[in-house]
């Protein structure tokens, strides 16, 4: 059963959503592995308007790598806003 076929606003929106994120990186990803050369490319394709995105790493080089991404990320593309904290209703989101 092709899950997108069925409306995203019925019973399965989250599916859709989890499945369409899924499609946007899959050009990305190798397995369950990323290269680094392509995380800030994830992060764009994966963060939507109101996510709310945490840092976690199993040590610290990985936390430190990837906020070091995340900065680095466009806020056009993958709409969040990283410069306050309440990205998700930072009115400079939507100008």
């Amino acid at each position: 059963m092709n899950v997108r076929s069925i409306s995203p606003n019925g019973w399965n929106r989250q599916v859709c959503n989890y499945r369409a994120r899924l499609d946007r990186v899959a050009p990305l990803v190798h397995g369950r592995e990323v290269a680094a050369e392509n995380i800030v490319s994830l992060l764009e394709a994966v963060i939507e308007p109101g996510d709310r995105v945490c840092i976690e790493g199993d040590n610290q080089k990985q936390a430190d790598f990837l906020a070091q991404s995340l900065v680095k990320t466009d806020p056009a593309r993958c709409a969040i806003c990283i410069w306050c904290s309440r990205c998700w209703r930072c009115p400079s989101m939507w100008t």
